[in-house]
């Protein structure tokens, strides 16, 4: 078994090629925009509002409809959430946690947002997307236990993190439509702060899981050390 900062090390840069090929990070970045819209979603119901629709297009974006609740949650939930489960999906693959535990763990997660995009889709693309992604995540359940499946994982954890860190920085191009601007509505603070907050608060998940992976190794190999009571 390799040493979780070596294991870290080759999922991140997997997932960093991966980003760079476009005919795979295309239907890759459709995970990270599931967590995304339902994490919009989420909020919404948590604050005391309801879903009225949740929608994936094909070129990656999607959009999650609602009414009530705190608008200003609702809408700065969106890339925070996506960050905040991917980061979640990544611990569970290189935590301590026994591999069945954070297996079942990782795909309840995975599957409250697949359930919860069926019951409030109304398209057929966005059911074929959300089809996909619960095949993909069934197919690695299904052969959780097979060293490839848990490599994919752990593969596609990072990717869709690293694609939260990523995915702030296309809002400078969509001009006077936008997460950002809808948050400066509410809040007066100018759209290129939610956009760099939300890509630091990728980017400090990211370097916690680098952190944890550098300190199990070094805390492994200490020696035990028994105090004296001084009775």
């Amino acid at each position: 078994m390799l040493k979780p900062r070596i294991e870290l090390i080759v999922a991140l840069l997997c997932a960093l090629i991966l980003i760079w090929l476009p005919l795979v990070s295309a239907p890759l970045k459709y995970f990270e925009t599931l967590l995304h819209e339902g994490s919009h979603g989420l909020a919404a119901i948590l604050s005391g509002g309801q879903v009225v629709s949740i929608a994936l297009h094909l070129d990656g974006s999607g959009l999650a409809t609602s009414r009530g609740g705190w608008s200003w949650l609702v809408t700065f939930s969106g890339y925070a959430g996506a960050s905040l489960w991917a980061y979640t999906l990544a611990r569970i693959q290189f935590s301590s946690v026994s591999r069945r535990v954070g297996s079942w763990i990782y795909f309840a997660i995975v599957g409250l947002f697949v359930l919860g995009s069926l019951i409030y889709t109304r398209d057929p693309i966005t059911l074929l997307i959300v089809g996909f992604i619960g095949v993909t995540y069934w197919c690695l359940f299904r052969w959780r236990h097979q060293h490839w499946a848990t490599f994919a994982n752990q593969v596609l954890a990072l990717f869709i993190l690293l694609q939260s860190a990523i995915s702030p920085s296309y809002l400078l191009y969509v001009g006077d439509r936008g997460d950002h601007l809808a948050m400066k509505g509410y809040t007066g603070i100018p759209g290129i702060v939610w956009v760099v907050l939300w890509t630091l608060i990728a980017g400090l998940m990211i370097f916690d899981l680098c952190r944890r992976a550098w300190a199990q190794p070094r805390m492994a190999s200490e020696p035990l050390r028994v105090e004296p009571s001084g009775l």
